[in-house]
């Protein structure tokens, strides 16, 4: 059945990831387009690396972009095999994030899947049809095997049908997407180091707040603690464990999780600095929030702290009228609340000053953590309580603007993704007329 969109006619593809494709293009087995190379590597070949953000590239150039060493492999032509630029590359993350395309030619290990595009793929245009959302959808469907940890082979990709395009207008699709894309991805930029900007400075109000206080004028003594600086010349300083009444680690237990039982279980993925994401935290069965909760019961005003992971050494206040437990790799301190207000010490333990002094003792460089004496014996500003209070509140009224913007910023640059992501698939499953352009 023939339809017109716009003023191009269409026609329905017969491939539901597809759906309407226009007149001139046609569907195939993707057989027919890429065969599976088996070639083994050769002697002078790079070491290369698959990543969902980079295609494939050279382990080199991707420990440069990503500003760490990974885990090099050793040469080995008998497990290896060898990549063209141009060809594809299939992983377990494909199942995720599409397939890759080789930046560059080298070697690969022989666990990936190597494709090898045939007349008249254009590897640009498919570099953005084998990563749009439907493909990737289609591709998980062919197999349970990820959920196994088995790898996805050379026969998933085979049962996902594919477009057959003009050359030029895969050509023209490749270049009208690079142009569009290259403008969103600078909106996006310019989104995201303003937020990394109101992220520096609601870090830098937190710190003043906590090491300076309130009053611009009071007089300033030294602390004695590089990280600290000068304090409130009536203010106390020591350390972390002697503001606490209690400071308990996680169990090491891996929980049993699922979307079906009650009780959050906190982990570092779920705390930022002062906040805390219970509708994303997993959750667990009251007999494992039971045993997780043997030796203390977290209540309202209890800290939860990140000890290991992306989100080390952030903090964030058990709410009230929750029951919860702490995941893996968190810790959570009760303040001694006679004397002290827990507020004040969750931000403390936020601050330059406190995670300049465990990062020096961090243990692990690709995913850093901290042990229990270590922030416990972190040294700690502390004011009289009437003054912590103050200080909490101050803090708590002035990151609700920063915070809000943050919000904002960042919902404005999903939207930018989305869009963008959006704009992929209808150019290269035909439902944007570039046909002129190909011309």
């Amino acid at each position: 059945m023939t339809t017109t969109r716009g003023s191009r006619p269409s026609k329905h593809s017969g491939v539901a990831w597809l759906g309407e494709i226009p007149l001139s293009w046609d569907t195939v087995r993707s057989r027919r387009l890429f065969s599976q190379r088996k070639q083994r590597a050769l002697a002078e070949d790079v070491q290369l690396t698959a990543s969902q953000d980079f295609g494939v590239i050279s382990q080199q150039a991707f420990m440069d972009r990503v500003g760490r060493r990974v885990v090099q492999v050793e040469l080995n032509p008998e497990i290896q095999r060898h990549v063209e630029r141009g060809d594809f590359v299939i992983s377990m993350r494909s199942f995720q994030g599409g397939i890759e395309v080789a930046r560059e030619s080298g070697c690969i290990s022989s666990a990936y899947c190597i494709l090898m595009p045939k007349p008249p793929v254009n590897h640009w245009y498919f570099a953005r049809l084998l990563k749009c959302a439907p493909y990737i959808q289609a591709l998980q469907s062919t197999s349970n095997l990820v959920r196994d940890g088995q790898a996805m082979r050379f026969e998933n990709f085979t049962l996902v049908d594919l477009p057959v395009v003009p050359p030029a207008e895969q050509g023209a699709i490749a270049k009208f997407l690079d142009r569009k894309t290259a403008t969103i991805d600078a909106l996006i930029a310019k989104k995201e180091r303003l937020i990394a900007l109101l992220q520096e400075k609601r870090q830098a109000l937190i710190t003043q707040a906590v090491t300076k206080g309130l009053d611009l004028n009071v007089r300033m003594k030294e602390s004695g603690v590089k990280w600290i600086g000068a304090i409130p010349s009536h203010w106390k300083i020591f350390r972390t464990k002697h503001a606490m009444a209690r400071i308990v680690d996680c169990p090491h237990e891996t929980p049993e999780v699922s979307p079906d039982f009650e009780y959050p279980a906190v982990r570092t993925s779920d705390v930022d600095r002062g906040r805390l994401f219970l509708d994303q935290a997993q959750r667990v069965s009251e007999a494992t929030y039971r045993e997780r909760t043997r030796r203390l019961v977290p209540e309202e005003g209890d800290i939860l702290y990140s000890r290991e992971g992306g989100r080390f050494g952030h903090a964030a206040l058990v709410p009230s009228g929750v029951a919860l437990c702490l995941g893996q790799r968190m810790m959570m301190f009760r303040a001694r609340k006679k004397d002290h207000v827990p507020a004040y010490f969750m931000w403390v333990l936020n601050a330059d000053c406190t995670f300049g002094q465990v990062t020096q003792e961090t243990l692990g460089s690709a995913a850093p953590r901290v042990n229990i004496p270590t922030v416990s014996n972190a040294w700690v500003p502390c004011p009289p309580r009437g003054e912590q209070a103050a200080i909490a509140e101050h803090i708590d009224r002035t990151l609700q603007r920063t915070d809000a913007l943050e919000l904002s910023v960042a919902a404005s640059a999903e939207r930018l993704r989305e869009y963008r992501q959006a704009l992929i698939t209808a150019a290269v499953t035909g439902k944007i007329d570039l046909s002129k352009e190909a011309t």
